[in-house]
């Protein structure tokens, strides 16, 4: 998360649209990246992964892969040419 904050601070990056993974960790980091530009104060460290997934699915900014994450996504699209 650390590293997060200093890439987003050295670019100046005052929005964006968020395309984690669609797992416990894809959640909190799309639920980190709100609350670093919208300050909404989630505690994602106790939440269960529904939990958060609900939290999620109630964002503009979201977008999760259908699968698992991105790479299954990009098999399937390519494997379907």
């Amino acid at each position: 998360m650390r590293l997060l904050r200093i890439i987003l601070d050295k670019n100046e990056v005052k929005s964006m649209r968020t395309i984690f993974d669609n797992d416990k960790q894809g959640y909190k980091y799309t639920l980190w990246m709100q609350r670093y530009f919208y300050g909404k104060d989630i505690d994602t460290e106790n939440m269960s992964t529904a939990e958060l997934a609900a939290e999620v699915a109630m964002l503009d900014s979201a977008e999760l892969p259908e699968h698992k994450d991105w790479n299954d996504d990009l098999k399937i699209v390519y494997n379907n040419r």
